[in-house]
């Protein structure tokens, strides 16, 4: 009976002071109410209530970062015209948290307004051109792992370095050097091996700080004698060839070794014909 009572002389005293229960939007309008400025909570709740989420108030609050965020901020942080700590590089970080100020446009970043790097390799994602970088490897401005040599192959898996400067490699960063084939019993070159010492002229003359040395070499037919003499004749035709392509004489020598090196079984003319070959081998200048 008390209760009906109280809840009685509320609506009476509503009804005399002109105040109606239709909610925080008629006190704002309403010539009546404090002059205190609204609150950011309130003018959220305002925005949530225009909206229509009166049926879920708490989770539009949720979703109105401007007044919890402005609830939280410390003294003295820089606000926009809205009221929302400033952004300068507009990489949604406000300028207060943000440890790394002046982000590019367009770069992601993390909590700390840094550019986001993946692979922790110093690079941001944006402009890492090798993206998955294992841990601990150097890298270059790309992101990429560095390549002292430039022949494509990172340091890391490099079992060459310093490849002379146009050299073609091989996975593990070393020059690769063909050996060049002759018929039986012959030591001229065949044309089709000219492109490969066209190759290794190019190099050798790019790079001044490099001597080659060409061994010659032969199968097991004939004598040891005679196959001495071919294998040194093998060497010298090659010899001869980059000499013409403008490699001076005394960085190019010629040895044979007749039968003593084949570099494969003898058995089957297969195997002979590997073996009738002669072999470019980088020397390093004194």
């Amino acid at each position: 009976m008390k209760r009906k009572s109280l809840i009685l002389a509320i609506i009476i005293l509503f009804s005399i002071t002109g105040v109606s229960c239709t909610g925080i939007s008629d006190l704002r309008n309403s010539k009546r109410h404090s002059t205190k400025k609204i609150t950011p909570r309130e003018n959220a709740y305002l925005k949530c209530e225009t909206k229509n989420d009166a049926q879920d108030i708490p989770a539009c609050l949720r979703k109105k970062d401007d007044y919890s965020l402005h609830n939280r901020l410390p003294q003295n942080v820089a606000v926009d015209k809205e009221g929302c700590p400033v952004d300068g590089d507009a990489d949604g970080v406000p300028d207060y948290r943000d440890i790394c100020p002046d982000t590019v446009p367009c770069v992601s970043v993390d909590e700390h307004g840094c550019a986001v790097d993946s692979d922790d390799d110093g690079v941001c994602d944006a402009f890492d051109q090798c993206p998955g970088t294992e841990g601990g490897v150097l890298v270059d401005e790309s992101g990429c792992p560095v390549d002292s040599d430039g022949d494509g192959v990172g340091d890391i898996d490099d079992h060459c370095p310093g490849t002379p400067y146009g050299a073609r490699v091989n996975e593990n960063g070393c020059w690769v050097i063909d050996d060049i084939l002759f018929e039986f019993n012959r030591a001229d070159i065949r044309p089709m091996y000219m492109y490969l010492l066209d190759e290794v002229a190019d190099v050798i003359s790019w790079n001044h700080n490099i001597d080659v040395e060409i061994q010659g070499h032969t199968c097991m037919i004939g004598s040891e004698q005679y196959n001495q003499q071919l294998s040194e004749k093998r060497a010298e035709a090659v010899r001869e060839y980059l000499i013409e392509r403008g490699i001076g004489e005394e960085r190019v020598y010629a040895t044979g070794f007749g039968e003593m090196k084949p570099r494969v079984g003898q058995i089957t003319e297969e195997g002979r014909a590997l073996n009738r070959r002669a072999v470019i081998l980088r020397i390093e200048q004194k």
